[in-house]
C-alpha cells in the first residue's frame, strides 16, 4: 500500500511518520484541521481516524458539541488488555517429549493458555512457543512484573504443567514480553463488548462525524480480528466515494476482495 500511495501522481499521497495528532478540529467550511504535538497544523477534506478507540479518546475533537456522542462511545467500549509471553527453545521439547503438535493447554495457573506450534519430525531443534496468552484481568497479573521475573515464572508453570519435560530448562533460549495496554500506539488489545453494546453501541462507534471517519476492529461486528478492521475500512472508502460523488481508484479493495472473497459494490 506504501508503494501504491507514492506511485499516485502529483505528490498527492504522502506518508507521515513520527508525526502524533493531538487535536480533529472540524471547521466551518467543512474541512478538519490537524494539529500536531508540535505544534504545526494542516487542513484536509477528509480525516479516517484508525486508531483503537482508547488512543482515539486522548484526541481534543472540535468542536466538541459535535463529537459528544462519540466521546461517550468511546469512553463506554469494552476494550480489554492482553498479554502474550513467549519462549524461546532450541529443542521442540513439546514434540520430542511429549508429542505435541500444534493445539492449545488451559491451565488455572496464572499462564491460563500455552499455544504449541505446529512441529514434524524433520523440525525438532527449537522453535517460539506461546508460553502465556492472557485477557483482562488476567493479564493485570503480568503487567505488574518486570519482564525477567514474567518470564521465569512461566518457565516455571510451564515445567509444572509438563512434568515429563522438567529439562526444558536446558533448552531454554530466553523470552519476550508484549502487554497490549502498555503499548503506546493501542492502548489496548481489542474490543470485548459486555452485554447491550453491541445492539446500542456499535452504531454509534461506526458513526462518521460530517467528514471525519472512524474505522477499526471496534467499529465492526468482528472484534479482535483483521477481517473486522478490513470491513470498516471497506465502509468508509465506500462513504467517502459516495460523498465525494467521484469513482474512486479500485486497486486496493480488488486485493481485499480477492484475498477475502469479499463482494464490494
Amino acid at each position: 500500500m506504501v508503494d501504491d500511495c507514492r506511485a499516485i501522481q502529483s505528490n498527492r499521497c504522502s506518508i507521515l511518520y513520527s508525526t502524533p495528532i493531538n487535536q480533529v478540529q472540524l471547521l466551518a467550511s467543512n474541512e478538519i484541521r490537524l494539529r500536531t504535538n508540535n505544534g504545526t497544523n494542516q487542513i484536509f477534506d477528509t480525516v479516517v481516524v484508525a486508531t483503537s478507540p482508547t488512543v482515539a479518546q486522548l484526541f481534543e475533537f472540535e468542536p466538541r458539541r459535535d463529537f459528544i456522542q462519540k466521546y461517550l462511545a468511546l469512553r463506554q467500549v469494552h476494550y480489554i488488555c492482553s498479554s502474550k509471553i513467549l519462549l524461546f527453545f532450541n529443542v521442540s521439547w513439546w514434540y520430542v517429549q511429549e508429542h505435541i503438535s500444534g493445539g492449545s493447554s488451559t491451565s488455572d495457573l496464572p499462564i491460563r493458555s500455552i499455544y504449541y506450534p505446529k512441529t514434524t519430525s524433520n523440525q525438532t531443534d527449537g522453535g517460539t512457543l506461546l508460553a502465556s496468552y492472557t485477557l483482562g484481568p488476567n493479564s493485570i497479573i503480568w503487567q505488574s512484573l518486570s519482564d525477567s521475573d514474567a518470564i521465569e515464572l512461566v518457565l516455571q508453570q510451564l515445567i509444572q504443567i509438563h512434568r515429563n519435560s522438567s529439562n526444558m530448562r536446558n533448552y531454554f533460549q530466553g523470552g519476550k514480553v508484549k502487554h497490549w495496554c502498555q503499548d503506546p500506539h493501542v492502548r489496548g488489545a481489542f474490543a470485548y463488548l459486555i452485554p447491550f453494546q453491541e445492539t446500542e453501541l456499535v452504531d454509534k462507534l461506526e458513526a462518521s462525524v460530517s467528514n471525519v471517519h472512524f474505522i477499526g476492529e471496534y467499529t465492526s461486528f468482528v472484534h479482535g480480528w483483521v477481517e473486522g478492521a478490513l470491513s470498516s475500512a471497506i465502509r468508509v472508502a465506500e462513504a467517502i466515494t459516495i460523498e465525494s460523488e467521484i469513482t474512486a481508484p479500485t486497486n486496493g479493495l480488488q486485493k481485499i476482495e480477492q484475498l477475502y472473497d469479499l463482494e464490494i459494490n
